[in-house]
């Protein structure tokens, strides 16, 4: 949710800010804007993508050495080119990213100071702030570190000032920031892809760090005021966030991508240690949000079932609201695509104050939850662009369940035949999953068939509910179609009432115990006038109930749930793709998910 990029190169900052926009895209917005600093601050801003403010850009031109830019997902005011950032106030700019929790507090006390303020945002009053402390004292730096301490929330921000045309300041307070540096100057950007083509060096700055950006030189400050270094790494071959001609779209591309994905995961996780912490614990804490919320799910099952461990399985921002009990020999593990979502970080803040033991999944190695946790268990999807969650979302479900696997064993709980089966099986997931892809055609004339409802339900039992509620997810964030997962024995204590003629319900059943139950459901819905589609595994297997059936590779019950999972991301694509909805970029979501 939102970007922040900023630089400073000597000229043509305003082309290169808009770069680094584009390459911010993916992470979700409403509006975008930039502030250069020239023999004054020029300040551009419109509404919608960033196409829209480089046409402002070729009426209205303004360029500069130094400059500020950001888009924005809306959250305190409606997108409008008023509520854009960057914000202005006596001189001082501001692009922020996050949320000032107690901006309507703060905005009554400058109000009544005599400032007056012209958008809806809560990033106002932060230029404002700052103005107010230069009041005291001079110096921007110190300025806004006690504007900071004024301010909750978890933000970062990044702040121009006119009276000096060769400094950035910025300040991390929760929100991601990496600085990049260069013979094209130095940067900072809320994602190091922004940066990839401009800089040779970039280094992620901790929370409470302020950087102060010059042409030659940045130096970056702790909490305490103190000159400190950070871990700089040679940047990383650029990735492009163009989608190639040979697919129409990133999300497309990534889910062919999955094999790759998978098989890089495998193959990066074979010679790390497992965290002692969850071999020792008796109890293991599952914190996430969305998609990794259901690969965690999945992975519930696996530790319980394989490892014999008891295991809660928490939405991290319910976490925060319930109280901490009975942390003795627990470990926790926090699943997340990007590594910087706010409510995982939250609870990462949380069961840190408890000392209780964390280990990250995540897909990018810089972000704060792989730098902050106790370990770091990482997958190896590569770039994701497409908001929704495809190949990140394959790559939890092969890390947890080799994490999970291998903690089984070292507690001695599956035997090596065992393990070495179910190795097996894992290492032919990529294979499994190509052959998921020649049903793609199949799954195209069904979305033909639900793309004009209003609601769509989807059902399974044990780990093909975990399967459907990812599935109806996907669905959800791509179709704009109102769908919803329930677990199948749940149906006849209130969901079926739901059922009326031409509903499409999706059942989930994998080859095992319970295939036969969930038949029996889905016939309940069929025989209540229900469009039902049947996602299982390749066999001989009758079912009248279905309507149609989506057959997957044959695969035993630890990975035929993410094969259902494949076939219901091609379902979803093509119910937007039919419907002429942009599949990359889901009205109102983000990739990144940086505010609480």
């Amino acid at each position: 949710m939102c970007g922040i990029i900023a630089g400073v190169n000597g000229s043509f900052m305003a082309h290169a800010l808009i770069d680094g926009l584009r390459k911010l895209e993916y992470r979700g917005y409403d509006s975008a804007g930039i502030a250069v600093l020239g023999e004054r601050i020029k300040v551009r801003r419109a509404v919608g993508p960033v196409d829209q403010l480089e046409l402002l850009l070729r009426d209205r031109p303004a360029d500069g050495s130094i400059g500020i830019a950001h888009t924005r997902w809306a959250t305190h005011g409606k997108p409008s080119e008023i509520n854009a950032h960057p914000h202005v106030h006596d001189g001082i700019a501001v692009v922020q990213n996050g949320i000032i929790e107690n901006h309507q507090e703060l905005r009554r006390e400058l109000i009544a100071a005599g400032h007056s303020f012209l958008s809806e945002t809560d990033t106002e009053v932060i230029p404002h702030l700052i103005v107010e402390e230069l009041a005291r004292s001079s110096d921007l730096v110190s300025a806004i570190r006690r504007a900071a301490a004024r301010m909750r929330g978890r933000y970062s921000i990044a702040v121009l000032d006119k009276r000096d045309r060769d400094t950035i300041v910025t300040l991390h307070m929760g929100s991601s920031l990496v600085i990049g540096r260069g013979n094209n100057g130095a940067w900072v950007a809320s994602d190091d892809v922004a940066l990839t083509d401009r800089v040779t060096d970039i280094a992620s700055i901790e929370e409470g760090d302020i950087a102060i950006l010059k042409r030659t030189e940045i130096t970056i400050l702790d909490k305490k005021g103190t000159v400190v270094e950070r871990e700089w790494a040679p940047v990383e071959e650029s990735q492009s966030t163009a989608a190639s001609t040979e697919w129409p779209d990133h999300t497309r591309r990534e889910i062919d991508e999955q094999p790759t994905a998978v098989a890089t995961t495998l193959r990066n996780l074979a010679n790390l240690d497992i965290p002692e912490c969850l071999v020792n614990a008796d109890r293991i804490q599952i914190v996430a949000c969305g998609s990794s919320y259901y690969a965690g799910m999945l992975a519930r099952r696996w530790f319980e079932e394989l490892g014999h461990i008891r295991v809660d399985l928490e939405i991290a921002s319910e976490l925060s609201t319930r109280p901490m009990l009975d942390t003795d020999k627990t470990a926790a593990i926090l699943i997340s695509q990007s590594g910087e979502t706010a409510d995982t970080i939250a609870a990462l803040d949380l069961l840190e104050a408890n000392s209780v033991p964390t280990v990250a999944i995540v897909n990018v190695a810089r972000s704060q939850l792989a730098r902050r946790a106790d370990h770091f268990w990482p997958t190896s999807a590569g770039r994701e662009i497409g908001v929704a969650a495809t190949k990140t979302f394959v790559s939890q479900f092969t890390a947890l369940a080799q994490l999970a696997l291998r903690v089984a064993r070292l507690k001695g709980e599956v035997s090596i035949s065992r393990a070495v089966e179910l190795q097996a099986e894992l290492c032919r997931l990529p294979s499994s999953i190509r052959n998921i892809f020649g049903c793609e055609a199949q799954a195209g004339d069904i979305a033909s068939r639900i793309k004009t409802s209003e609601s769509c339900l989807f059902l399974g039992r044990g780990a093909d509910y975990a399967s459907a509620a990812e599935g109806a997810l996907k669905l959800k964030e791509l179709s704009y179609i109102h769908a919803e997962a329930y677990p199948a024995g749940e149906l006849k204590h209130g969901p079926i009432a739901v059922i009326a003629d031409g509903l499409p319900v999706i059942a989930c059943a994998s080859r095992g115990p319970t295939l036969e139950k969930t038949l029996s459901n889905l016939a309940e819905v069929k025989a209540r006038g229900a469009y039902t589609v049947l996602i299982t595994e390749r066999g001989e297997l009758e079912c009248d109930a279905a309507d149609d059936v989506i057959r997957v590779p044959q695969a035993s019950p630890f990975i035929a749930p993410i094969l259902h999972v494949v076939a219901m991301q091609f379902l979803a694509y093509h119910t937007s793709s039919q419907l002429g909805l942009d599949v990359d970029k889901p009205r109102n979501l983000a990739k990144s998910v940086t505010v609480e």
